[in-house]
């Protein structure tokens, strides 16, 4: 090879380098130096995927250069292979003008193609490893560990600050799935995010975090666009009827600053900004502030603590009554945590949903278990009348292959008859919730232990709820529970018949959050006889609710 050609060559390696996409504009430009010392006009590339397509001449052509005229019957073809065996032909035409080539300048050529093989072999194994490291394979979009590597790129380019960032979550996605199927419904998904990241065009995009979750980065000047889209958009899932469905998400948004200095204090705001629109319906777009700060900071204390919190023992149960309406008597409690934290007790709504958003929440609801056991057993070895605790179980343990073991294990390390144990679990918003929320109570009634759907009315797949799992209790939330002085009668035919539908599939109905005789009067009208709330109790520590346990 002579010099001229090797520097040629050494020149195009050294411009290859930092280029990751073998068509753009800039790998064209690289080899357009070598092209014009050859006088190469055009080169095509076509990548069979076996021997048997090379010889049926069956592959995929794409142009990798073309510049000026050339006659394609001076063509000449190169063969290689890739890595992994496929057959690959590129082939090379002159200019018009340019005399035939002789061997010497032929054999330079062939070195050329040859560096230029190695170069998209090399840029296209990049690209499948992206593929497979950086993208969602159900939807094709990016996910978190690209927007994480990309925002890290922004900040050493102190480029950050041109970007805004939203975190969002579809809004009862669940009973999308239950209407259409999970196929069509992932389909739909699918053309909503597609038609976001169109919208935003190369100045942005979006990634999956994991089933119907995602974040979005963008350039400022898109921030009404992304808000116009989570707000509502129609979205066409038939193409032969037209029929469409508006989809719309719970979203978080963080205005990156230039004083951003990692991906996750990024990642971290918009989060918070999201968990708190996904928590308040009221606002279901949420922007990152200070009072999200505070709350931040609440968060952090609130983990800190938790783990001394367990080993010192300093969650407390409380007990609230259940109460049998038509004889005032105490039927039933429901336990309810509390945290006794350096003298002074931590309102639930403080710890709780930081709790719940992660499996801290489980190892809560264990020790709760554990603890209402110890003192059913104290009660029973003491003689005194026992009623059914009911105790409280977070979404957070679905999904778990062991939770009706360790829940039976706990119950029965202590001896307790399995009547007086009741399991309370809150209505769920999807559909994967669901299908372990009915392998859960299944196999507790199979033991013969009581369940409750919590808060129910509250969710989005209430019918389902209580059509299709075993339940023996249903809890009716306070918000259905209207005051007397409520002008719309709808109100109170909703209560009614909410009561009457759930007596009807045999279930066992109360309400709770009971405040006012009134209220009281209305549930006995309504046929509903168990009630609990602030009018008969408040929840109380264990002292003071054995008093009210009879001795037998």
């Amino acid at each position: 090879m002579t010099s001229m050609y090797a520097s040629a060559i050494n020149s195009y390696i050294f411009k290859m380098a930092n280029i990751h996409d073998a068509d753009s504009m800039e790998a064209r430009e690289a080899m357009s130096e070598l092209c014009e010392m050859f006088g190469i006009a055009h080169i095509e590339h076509v990548f069979f995927e076996t021997m048997l397509d090379r010889k049926l001449n069956k592959g995929s052509i794409s142009v990798i250069y073309n510049k000026g005229n050339f006659n394609i019957d001076r063509a000449r073809s190169i063969t290689d292979m890739t890595d992994v065996g496929n057959p690959v032909v590129y082939t090379v035409v002159p200019y018009t003008d340019v005399p035939e080539w002789d061997d010497d300048t032929y054999e330079n050529i062939k070195a050329f193609i040859k560096t230029v093989h190695i170069f998209r072999g090399r840029i296209r194994t990049m690209q499948l490893a992206e593929q497979y490291m950086f993208r969602d394979s159900e939807l094709g979009v990016y996910n978190l560990q690209f927007f994480l590597r990309c925002v890290g790129r922004m900040i050493s380019e102190n480029k950050v600050s041109e970007y805004n960032t939203c975190r969002f979550n579809m809004q009862r996605f669940s009973s999308v799935n239950l209407q259409l199927g999970r196929r069509k419904g992932t389909e739909l998904l699918r053309r909503y995010i597609n038609m976001l990241q169109t919208r935003l065009g190369q100045d942005g995009f979006v990634c999956r975090l994991g089933g119907d979750n995602f974040v979005v980065l963008y350039k400022k000047e898109y921030q009404e666009t992304v808000e116009s889209h989570v707000s509502g958009v129609e979205i066409v899932f038939d193409e032969f009827t037209g029929e469409a469905m508006m989809l719309s998400a719970y979203a978080g948004f963080y205005m990156i600053t230039a004083e951003d200095r990692t991906p996750s204090e990024i990642m971290d705001n918009v989060s918070a900004a999201a968990a708190e629109a996904k928590s308040n319906r009221a606002n279901p777009r949420v922007f990152y502030n200070e009072k999200l700060v505070h709350m931040q900071e609440h968060k952090k204390l609130i983990e800190s603590l938790f783990p001394a919190a367990m080993d010192n023992e300093e969650f407390l149960v409380y007990y609230q009554p259940k109460i049998d309406l038509r004889t005032y008597d105490l039927v039933g409690a429901e336990a309810l945590c509390r945290w006794r934290h350096d003298g002074e007790i931590i309102p639930p709504d403080s710890f709780i949903p930081i709790l719940e958003q992660s499996t801290a929440v489980c190892k809560l609801d264990f020790y709760m278990l554990e603890h209402v056991c110890a003192d059913i057993r104290n009660w029973i070895d003491e003689g005194r009348q026992i009623v059914k605790v009911s105790v409280n179980l977070s979404r957070r343990h679905l999904g778990s292959s062991t939770l009706l073991e360790s829940i039976l294990r706990i119950i029965d390390h202590y001896d307790i008859p399995h009547k007086y144990i009741e399991i309370e679990l809150t209505e769920t918003t999807t559909d994967v919730d669901f299908t372990d929320l009915k392998e859960i109570v299944s196999g507790l009634k199979r033991a013969g232990i009581s369940t409750s759907v919590d808060d129910f009315g509250v969710g989005y797949s209430s019918m389902n709820l209580i059509r299709d799992l075993p339940w023996n209790v249903l809890k009716i939330d306070k918000s259905f529970l209207p005051d007397v002085d409520e002008s719309d009668p709808k109100h109170f035919t909703m209560l009614k018949y909410l009561i009457a539908m759930a007596q009807e599939m045999g279930l066992e109905c109360i309400v709770e959050g009971v405040e006012t005789q009134d209220q009281v009067n209305l549930l006995k009208k309504d046929g509903c006889y168990l009630a609990q709330g602030f009018f008969f109790d408040r929840p109380l520590p264990v002292d003071v609710f054995v008093e009210r346990l009879k001795k037998k």
